[in-house]
């Protein structure tokens, strides 16, 4: 059975294309054992709020930002038992006036510095990002201006690969780049590359981009549809999936760490790769579940006719779909082993939260209020257990795990009042009173928490969280006619 464990949550993190077994008392901004304390950052240009004195928040970066990214990472993995320690934010990668720096979160002594990447200028913009599971080792794709120094004519423009752990950029010299090759520790040591001057996608090493193999030659430029990394129990690592078009069509390829090889009757042309288990991918063109195993595929058909599928989760035993768009939002499950399909719920909110074997959810009643709903992967013909009068608002991981034991704690707002619970919904600890008018959210590592706070208007505040404390939740900012958001 594939359950979502925390090793599965963690590759969601670590790449982005653009880009427990400690105690759950831990805090994200205190030292408790071998558990490294972080500043938790935010965006206004860069703020940071230090968990001991969270009412002070510090100005890090002054001025304009962009593209700013969150690098996690963790002490160690063990991909045998799949445990982890010491999961902590490691630091920010962000743009600046056509610079790129790096801004260390880790809490030791001195306030962290912007230090800045060397041997690049001129950055346009960000391309892609990818991290090392347990290691500093980070990258950013990153596109530049070219000779002209102008990033609209993209003619000229060049990408570079930026090694964030040594501070280095590296010139693709003509290369373009079109995906990261993680390997099954999720150490991405390669990526895939098309050079247009051999008309060739390579294969090269990295953080050098040395080492080039070719492995298709005579194409156009290939085209990445979708990517998926998944932790397998019964190789005690990560596969890697991509769906890559390379001029004769879309097809399924595996990546073993060493080659990319392509997966026999693997036609993707059309639909996205979105989860697996051990054996099966899931993925969907938006009218359809499409599912490929052992070197076969089939469609599964919407639930409902002209609805677009616009998630899928394995939960369990069990496909969970998501189904908006010409329909009323509702949430189905797909049984493999009946190939049917059966409704969870309709009326419900975008956004569930998919969590160990449950499905965290909020349902929208006709009498204008709503519900806070958990539906149970293994008891799926269960009525789901709701709150009435509660919305979901976010959970934290534990800075220490095991398989699917990673979550520390869900926060939950019923009549106003914002609590934590546990994975069943019961209600530990009372932590304030939140605005009517607004939606909250947060997320995080271990205790200490930030959110936003989002009003009608589309504005946003922060707000901080310790959810070790009663009555904790703090404003961090104010700012009715600006936005302030939390970096995730």
């Amino acid at each position: 059975m594939f359950r979502k464990s925390l090793l599965g949550v963690l590759a969601l993190f670590l790449i982005s294309g653009c880009g427990g077994g400690g105690s759950s008392s831990v805090t994200g901004g205190r030292t408790t054992g071998n558990v490294t304390a972080t500043y938790l950052p935010y965006l206004s240009s860069i703020d940071f709020v230090d968990c001991s004195v969270p009412s002070s928040p510090i100005k890090v970066v002054s001025g304009e930002v962009e593209g700013v990214k969150l690098f996690v990472r963790n002490a160690s993995v063990n991909m045998a038992d799949e445990s982890y320690t010491d999961r902590h934010f490691n630091y920010l990668a962000f743009l600046q006036s056509g610079k790129v720096y790096r801004l260390s979160l880790l809490k030791k002594g001195k306030l962290p510095a912007p230090e800045p990447v060397s041997g690049v200028s001129g950055v346009c913009s960000f391309v892609a990002t990818a991290a090392d599971i347990d290691t500093d080792r980070g990258y950013v794709v990153a596109e530049t201006a070219g000779s002209d120094g102008n990033c609209s004519t993209a003619s000229d423009n060049e990408q570079w690969l930026l090694d964030m752990a040594d501070l280095k950029g590296i010139n693709l010299n003509g290369k373009e780049f079109i995906a990261f090759l993680p390997d099954s520790r999720f150490r991405v040591e390669h990526a895939l590359f098309y050079r247009a001057t051999a008309a060739s996608a390579e294969i090269c090493s990295l953080p050098g981009v040395d080492n080039c193999t070719s492995i298709v030659s005579s194409l156009s430029r290939p085209t990445l549809l979708s990517a998926l990394s998944v932790y397998k129990h019964s190789k005690q690592g990560f596969e890697h999936y991509y769906c890559i078009d390379f001029g004769s069509g879309a097809k399924l390829y595996s990546w073993n760490g060493s080659t990319l090889g392509e997966l026999p009757n693997g036609n993707c042309t059309g639909w996205f790769t979105m989860a697996a288990t051990e054996d099966t991918l899931y993925g969907t063109d938006g009218s359809s579940l499409f599912v490929y195993r052992n070197g076969s595929q089939f469609q599964v058909p919407s639930p409902v006719s002209g609805a677009t599928i616009s998630g899928i989760e394995v939960l369990g035993h069990y496909v969970v779909i998501q189904l908006y768009g010409g329909v009323t939002p509702s949430l189905y499950y797909y049984d493999p082993q009946t190939n049917s399909t059966y409704q969870i719920a309709s009326q419900v909110e975008p956004m569930p939260l998919p969590l160990q074997y449950k499905l965290y959810y909020v349902k929208l009643l006709t009498n204008g209020t709503e519900e806070a709903c958990i539906w149970n992967s293994a008891e799926p013909k269960a009525s789901p257990i709701c709150v009435q009068d509660a919305y979901w608002a976010g959970y934290s991981v534990k800075p220490s795990g095991k398989g699917d034991d990673y979550v520390n704690a869900l926060l939950l707002v019923e009549n106003g009042k914002l609590y934590s619970t546990d994975l069943n919904g019961r209600r530990l600890k009372e932590l304030g009173s939140v605005d009517s008018t607004a939606r909250v959210f947060f997320y995080g590592i271990g205790n200490c928490l930030l959110g936003e706070e989002l009003y009608q208007s589309g504005n946003a505040d922060v707000l901080f969280v310790d959810l070790g404390r009663e009555n904790s939740l703090l404003k961090v900012t104010d700012t009715p006619n600006s936005s302030e958001f939390v970096i995730y």
